[in-house]
């Protein structure tokens, strides 16, 4: 398994509906397996942040990573929300 992405219904009819934002980071070691959980989040009209997205990530290279920006994201969200992404901000980490 590279990628379990998950979200609420309610995370994702927000996230369809204000999609030009979104915030990546990654939270290391808070698991029982001490395994990374990458976490996305936006800004919804009221700029009141909300989760749009968290996954569990079990080997966390950078291959991984890539693979999740180019091909899971597009999948899991759709192309046309994936297209109004205008700014995604991430700690640079590689």
């Amino acid at each position: 398994m590279l990628v379990l992405l998950f979200a609420t219904s309610e995370e994702l009819t927000l996230f369809r509906m204000f999609p030009d934002f979104c915030c990546c980071d990654t939270t290391f070691g808070t698991n029982n397996e001490k395994q990374e959980l990458f976490t996305l989040a936006s800004l919804d009209a009221n700029n009141r942040a909300f989760n749009c997205l968290c996954a569990y990530v079990p080997n966390s290279q950078a291959c991984v990573f890539n693979i999740l920006f180019k091909h899971c994201l597009r999948m899991f969200w759709g192309e046309s929300v994936c297209d109004r992404v205008r700014l995604m901000l991430t700690d640079g980490c590689t």
